[in-house]
């Protein structure tokens, strides 16, 4: 037989017969098992695996394609072969784009998208990376390697598929529906990464390659390097294969961002200004005109560096009936980033002070209700009064929105500031992560009928987050431009700005006038923060399968039998972020400004380049560019700050604890503290078992059919280990009468809810002596107390898939399953808190008489404590253990066409959601304290909501043999997604203290969006490809629609939706031997911006929220193989 590679020429589709179509595929099949590591090495040809028919030994030419089209025939035959609704991506696409992880690439199959930013989560942070991916909308999808478990060790279970390098790729497969064989858990679909195997090849073979990555906005080169060897030898025993890889890889990035806060009501004069009075406090009539105002801005850079190294190694054995495999996977990732955000924002309590000259409004823009401020510091702190917040209140805006204005405010010239608090806030922050994973697979034939497989796998997966934040502040008036594509700010200095620096010993201070906004002696350090987190896993599976096909059967072909269990046990340590002040201007610890300091405490950067050099902080007219930051060193390192902080007296004390309001997080020895209830211990059982019968019948009119139907059973044990902390009640200050504020003589006897209800005071805090009024000893935690939670779940699975083989180039699928998406791993954690809701019932006010002269009552403006103090429920946060899986009933069906060199394909699809998780309620008990039985409720994520998904998806591939010259090496990929889901919104505010008022600002969810997170309704792939026995090339576009990203931001306070955006990729290769190829892969060509946009009405109004620019990265690779 002869085997000729070709990269120009292929057939995918059978003309007249099954036996031509086999001969056809028979290159295919070749491809499939070829799962290369290396992705040049995947795109040549590759003999078919052992056990596999063999090809009749004649004169036939075999054609084994390879390049893109080859790996796009593979794609094809793997998804038209498979049992249930699968898309598949090989070596070849997964580098012939650059693609960084597996991620990224993934977002080019049917209904799938890449994910940047952290979905649900805060908006402000992307990746410059692709982290995951949701499968037609919904992120409940399952992460496999070679078929097993795979997850990263933080809290959730899925692998980050951007801690996986492009080279371990030989194949991904997306399963969008299931089969009884399949491990559940995948709702949104199962994404399964295979790897290259030595019998994959037919004896020696290695390749080395090296690529070079370009940032343009990170302006520096990254390389990364990659190794491949492996060989295969016959024995009298049998034959042995092995083979190993190892790759590192380097990559600098940078993304910048533009963000904008939402409008804020303003009342404006006839000039287009508007004072700084409160709007609430202004007599004025409902004809004043109330304008959209914005008052901030923020510029925001991030500069990432990342290292990854990943080792592989793999061993088979095989004899007449029976093959071994083993293989061992290594993947360590660090990535460390320092994000400079430039920003002004107004707080909610003085977002009215601000005075606004010059300015220039859309008068054809309004509203009917705008909020009166978005930031989360709202009036008098995070925490609202009962009832409606300051913030929810809303008006009327029919003055238009302001598109420029000067803005400033004399708040702080008190201590001579004047104008705006310009700050910069800067976040270095260290990721590290090692997933290692050895499996060992047994496959044996001791019949021509009986299969047996035997498989073994151990994981362990480390990751940890260091996070510390630094603030600084000076003062500027800003005249601003707001806008996501060409936005404008100048900062200029006020001449009468004179910050003060230190104290003069006479209740005063001293001050030097500002020179600049990079001047040291103009900046204040403000505040630090810092964050860690660590997290451990572990897992153990064992999996027996037996299939037994039956002979000459006409509709039964075979059953197929299993058995699995898994064993996974995971520690999660958390320590939050805890903002404390430092030195900032209105409680500065004699500190003084960054000048007082040691010069490693700070830097200079500059914004100048923003947005490549466009100008965005203008220079004319004294604006300012450069400001003064605390030290990248110090940020990348939580150790060297808090060294440097106790270097300082003026910071910390002789035992070297800290004199400011900020503490840190570390120990003695500078190791992170975790307070026990932010530990969590879970160990997780799973047991299943499956029966499935795979059928197939071919009719008289040349149609067939096959398909499989099973069940599968699964039982979960799930034993969750943490703390239950008792929150106690704060001190009862002793407050004698005075003349200032009189008490009656028993109002000190009232006024707290100690005096009402000791019962409950002393569950909180056991180690109370008889003096109950005082602070528990043991600190707010009056109690920590062990608990272990164990839960059993079990579930049966059905699931039906059948294929309709219309004739040889088209058939019809259809399959219906039911899965389960088990929890995040952290959000069952035993880790609890405890806490008594409480209410106060106050005495009648009396009123002051009137008219006067009368006669005044004795206890007015006298206070007499409560009248009481009653328990009204006991309320329980944190995780919750007794969290179900969330169920689907899927069902899915499909017409597919595989034609001469190409492939159409229409998909319909449904789904149906019970148990989703959110934030709500549940009763779990009773208690009687204090002569009163109440409830004892948990407020957290509870199962509560259900969800309907439905859509469609197009696909079509061909390369145009049938065109002349140059001409018939063209290609084009295309798909189409539509996708329509909804789910209950959010409640209206979270009240996890029962209190019936919304615990903080932060947990207020407006308007009532009912999206789901994360999903666009159109989704777009188009592909045009080119290639020769030379030449390859490929322009990529991939398009979605809008989503919605977050229920509630930060700034804002309402849902932030992430615009529709395309991004334009390419790539090309030579090939200038059958050894060595070069290549050159770009990003990003288009230069594109992620756009987002602020909900700030009921009725679906919006406005710009934020624009994002990542790099526009160049690949240039040099591969050899031999």
């Amino acid at each position: 037989m002869k085997n000729t590679r070709d990269k120009s020429v292929q057939n995918w589709g059978g003309t007249s017969s099954r036996s031509r179509l086999g001969r056809i595929l028979l290159g295919t099949t070749a491809i499939a098992a070829a799962l290369l590591s290396s992705a040049a090495y995947a795109q040549d040809a590759a003999p078919a695996p052992a056990g596999e028919a063999a090809a009749p030994q004649d004169e036939t030419t075999v054609i084994v394609v390879t390049g893109i089209r080859g790996s796009l025939q593979t794609a094809a035959s793997i998804k038209r072969k498979a049992s249930t609704f699968v898309d598949s991506i090989t070596a070849s696409d997964v580098s012939s784009l650059p693609d960084l992880s597996v991620a990224e690439a993934l977002q080019r199959v049917p209904g799938v998208t890449v994910t940047r930013f952290t979905t649900g989560g805060s908006p402000d942070f992307p990746s410059p990376e692709g982290r995951g991916n949701l499968v037609r909308g919904l992120g409940f999808v399952r992460s496999e390697f070679n078929g097993r478990d795979a997850f990263t060790a933080n809290a959730g279970r899925a692998l980050d598929w951007s801690s996986i390098p492009p080279q371990l790729v030989g194949a991904v497969d997306v399963f969008k529906n299931s089969s009884a064989d399949l491990i559940e858990g995948g709702i949104g679909g199962t994404i399964n990464l295979r790897t290259l195997e030595p019998f994959d090849r037919r004896g020696y073979f290695a390749s080395v390659s090296a690529d070079f990555n370009y940032g343009d906005l990170a302006k520096k080169w990254s390389p990364s390097y990659n190794a491949m060897i492996g060989n295969r030898w016959q024995t009298d025993i049998g034959e042995f294969g092995l083979m190993g890889s190892y790759s590192t890889s380097k990559l600098l990035s940078r993304i910048e961002g533009w963000q904008q806060p939402a409008p804020i009501p303003r009342v404006v004069g006839a000039n287009g200004n508007s004072t700084g009075e409160r709007l609430t406090s202004l007599p004025r009539t409902t004809t004043d005109p109330i304008a959209g105002a914005m008052l901030g801005f923020q510029m925001r850079t991030n500069d990432v560096d990342r290292n990854r190294d990943s080792f592989y190694i793999a061993g088979q054995w095989k004899n007449d009936n029976s093959r071994l495999t083993a293989k061992y996977v290594r993947v360590d990732n660090e990535t460390q980033g320092i994000e400079r955000t430039l920003e002004s924002f107004p707080g909610g309590g003085n977002n009215q002070n601000y005075a606004i000259t010059g300015a220039k409004y859309n008068t054809g823009w309004s509203t009917p209700a705008l909020n009166l401020c978005n930031d989360p510091n709202a009036d008098g702190g995070a925490n609202p009064p009962r009832g409606q917040d300051y913030c929810e209140n809303t008006f009327a805006t029919t003055a238009g929105l302001m598109e420029s204005g000067i803005i400033s405010h004399m708040d702080d010239s008190w201590f001579g500031a004047y104008g705006l608090h310009v700050d910069v806030l800067s976040i270095g922050k260290t990721e590290k992560s090692t997933t290692e994973d050895l499996s060992l697979n047994y496959k044996w034939r001791p019949t021509d009928r009986l299969f047996v497989e035997l498989d073994a796998q151990q994981t362990k997966a480390t990751a940890s987050v260091d996070e510390l934040w630094g603030g600084t502040t000076t003062a500027a008036i800003a005249y601003l431009e707001p806008g996501l594509d060409d936005p404008r700010v100048r900062l200029t200095v006020d001449p009468r700005t004179q910050f003060s620096t230190a104290f003069n010993g006479n209740g005063g201070y001293v001050s030097a006038p500002i020179t600049g906004t990079d001047d040291p002696g103009n900046t204040y350090w403000k505040f630090n923060s810092q964050g860690h987190q660590r997290g451990t896993g572990e897992l153990t599976a064992f999996r027996a399968d037996v299939q037994y096909d039956f002979e000459d059967n006409d509709w039964f072909k075979s059953v197929k039998f299993g058995v699995r269990t898994s064993e996974r046990s995971q520690v999660n340590k958390q320590a939050d972020l805890n903002w404390g002040g430092i030195g900032p201007r209105w409680g500065n610890v004699g500190l003084g400004t960054l000048a007082a300091m040691d010069s490693k405490l700070y830097e200079t950067i500059d914004f100048a380049d923003f947005y490549r050099d466009s100008g965005v902080l203008m220079t004319d007219q004294g604006g300012q560019t450069k400001f003064s930051v605390i030290s990248s060193d110090l940020l990348l390192s939580p150790e060297a700050m808090l060294r440097f902080m106790q270097s300082d007296s003026r910071l910390s004390n002789p035992d070297g604890t800290l004199k400011t309001n900020w503490a840190t997080q570390l120990d003695a020895n500078y190791q992170p503290i975790f307070n026990d209830a932010n530990v969590s211990s879970i160990t997780e059982t799973t047991n299943n078992v499956y029966l499935m019968a795979n059928f197939g019948h071919e009719f008289d009119n040349g149609m067939s059919i096959d398909g499989n139907f099973g069940v599968r059973y699964s039982k979960t044990n799930l034993d969750s280990a943490g703390f239950l902390s008792y929150r106690s009640f704060d001190a009862d200050p002793q407050t004698a009468s005075t003349v200032q504020n009189p008490r009656t003589p028993d109002a000190e006897s009232r006024d707290s809810v100690q005096d009402f209800l000791p019962e409950t005071t002393r569950f909180l805090c056991p180690g109370l002596g008889t003096d109950i009024r005082v602070a528990c000893p043991q600190g707010q935690i009056g109690k920590y107390e062990a608990q272990t939670v164990a839960v059993e779940d079990e579930h049966w699975l059905p699931s039906f898939n059948l294929k309709w083989n219309l004739n040889e180039e088209m058939l019809i699928r259809f399959g219906a399953s039911k899965n389960i998406s088990r929890p995040n791993i952290q959000d069952m954690r035993a880790g609890q808190q405890l806490r008594a809701v409480v209410s106060r019932a106050a005495f009648p006010v009396i009123p002051r008489c009137t008219p006067e002269p009368c006669v005044q009552d004795p206890l007015f403006g006298v206070d007499r404590g409560a009248s009481s103090f009653s328990l009204e429920q006991i309320r329980i946060t944190g995780g919750n253990p007794n969290l179900l899986p969330t169920t689907s009933v899927n069902y899915d069906l499909s017409w597919e066409w595989y034609f001469q060199g190409g492939t159409v394909s229409t998909a319909f699809f449904k789904k149906e959601l019970k148990n989703i998780i959110q934030s709500g309620d549940e009763t779990v008990g009773s208690m009687t304290l204090d002569g009163k039985t109440v409830s004892v409720v948990y407020g957290g994520l509870v199962n509560q909501d259900t969800a309907d998904i439905q859509g469609f998806e197009l696909s079509y591939q061909q390369f145009y043999d049938f065109l002349p010259g140059w001409l018939s090496h063209l290609g084009m990929q295309a798909n189409f997604s539509y996708i329509d889901a909804s789910a209950a919104p959010p409640p209206p505010f979270v009240d996890a203290d029962g209190d019936g008022a919304a615990d903080a600002f932060g947990t207020i969810y407006r308007f009532g969006v009912n999206n789901l997170l994360g999903q666009s309704k159109y989704i777009v792939n188009l592909v045009g490809i080119y290639q020769d026995d030379k030449w390859e090339g490929r322009l990529a576009y991939n398009w979605r629609d809008e989503n919605l990203t977050t229920y509630r931001d930060y700034i804002t306070g309402g849902p932030i939706f992430n615009s529709a955006v395309g991004f334009l990729d390419g790539s090309i290769k030579y090939d200038v031997n059958d050894k060595l190829q070069v290549a050159l892969n770009a990003s990003n060509l288009l230069d594109t911006k992620n756009k987002a946009e602020a909900q700030i009405s009921a009725d679906g109004q919006r406005v710009d929220r934020f624009s994002f620019l990542n790099d526009r990265r160049f690949v240039f690779s040099v591969r050899y193989q031999y």
